[in-house]
């Protein structure tokens, strides 16, 4: 008498008995394949975190608009499209320059900081032109003191 009637509710909300059938869906996708949707955020955005983050926004955005799948792709196809549009979204947010403080190491085994690495070891400009004026003074007068002397 009870499956009767959940079938004939079923039959006047035909809207709640689909989106319960893609509900179920969706969970059988996600159990069965979040580790490949966690490998494809993780190739675009090279971060375990972002990763994460893609993968969390995707499930949560494929819930909300469950009512949007229309049944023409597997579930995992459209899966994998909105993890991959998320992930993308992640990559958006990043600033396009990495910023690395001055003050930080190399690397763990080299004992120098990235401000000595990209510091100049030339003579700045100032001291070639001293360097200069010196050299052109110390010629000048070599050459007229020698004239000069008897």
């Amino acid at each position: 008498m009870q499956a009767q009637q959940a079938y004939i509710g079923s039959e006047q909300n035909p809207v709640a008995h689909i989106r319960e059938q893609n509900a179920m869906e969706l969970q059988d996708a996600v159990s069965r394949y979040l580790p490949a949707l966690y490998r494809r955020a993780y190739r675009y955005v090279g971060d375990h975190h972002d990763a994460e983050d893609a993968v969390q926004d995707a499930l949560l955005s494929a819930y909300k608009h469950l009512d949007q799948y229309k049944g023409a792709a597997k579930m995992t196809t459209w899966l994998t499209t909105i993890v991959t549009n998320s992930a993308l979204t992640q990559l958006r947010k990043r600033p396009r320059h990495p910023q690395v403080s001055l003050d930080d190491h190399m690397t763990e085994e080299q004992d120098y900081f990235v401000a000595e690495r990209l510091a100049d070891v030339r003579p700045s400009p100032e001291d070639e032109c001293v360097k200069s004026d010196t050299e052109t003074n110390v010629g000048a007068d070599a050459s007229f003191g020698g004239a000069a002397l008897p």
